[in-house]
């Protein structure tokens, strides 16, 4: 099965719709993930197939505790290239680090990491704000910085050169925002109230 519809920026849902059992199928056999949901603009836009889609919001049911998760950090002196034996040295669970090394590693999706820890806490890898209308306000702030980059607020009538280059425009903004922050890349806790989320959300 071809997964070409990945490396283009801003496919359609009929283009995703297709993959999503199998992509889920793969990362459900991470250990630790006891449930895997699928949330956001996909869920919102299932019934419209030719709508576009900036990212996949994946949420992991794990058994790991919000405790540990927050402190699994990506930076220059990786939790994810150490053994075993020296993350427990450190204190660190290396089931929960492993956890988090796999799901990442399915970033060629488009894919947007949530997780959501033993203690029923909701989890982002990547700095995010504490509610989601904070989080939506930065990203509108985002779209309207690559529709001023494109010049044109229609996507489905752009150019595959064009929403490239529109994608990247919102990437550039949505991480220049994040960097001012100066907090290192890992798990945060967000705000949302975890039973108004999994109305929202849709097990794959």
């Amino acid at each position: 099965m071809s997964y070409s519809w990945y490396k283009r920026a801003l496919p359609k849902i009929k283009d995703i719709t297709p993959h999503i059992e199998e992509i889920a199928k793969t990362i459900k056999k991470i250990e630790g993930i006891n449930e895997l949901l699928l949330w956001g603009s996909f869920i919102k836009y299932a019934d419209k197939p030719n709508h576009i889609i900036k990212d996949i919001d994946l949420i992991a049911k794990t058994s790991f505790f919000s405790e540990d998760l927050i402190t699994i950090t990506d930076n220059e002196d990786s939790l994810f290239q150490k053994s075993t034996e020296i993350l427990e040295e450190e204190g660190f669970d290396p089931k929960c680090v492993n956890f988090t090394k796999e799901f990442l590693s399915f970033k060629d999706y488009n894919i947007d990491h949530w997780a959501i820890s033993d203690d029923k806490k909701l989890l982002h890898w990547g700095i995010i704000s504490d509610s989601r209308d904070g989080w939506d306000e930065l990203k509108k702030e985002a779209e309207n910085y690559a529709d001023s980059m494109t010049g044109n607020k229609n996507l489905s009538k752009l150019k595959q050169i064009e929403k490239d280059q529109w994608s990247k425009s919102y990437d550039f903004y949505v991480n220049k925002a994040l960097v001012k922050s100066k907090a290192p890349t890992g798990w945060y806790l967000s705000a949302e109230n975890i039973e108004e989320i999994l109305k929202e959300t849709k097990t794959i």
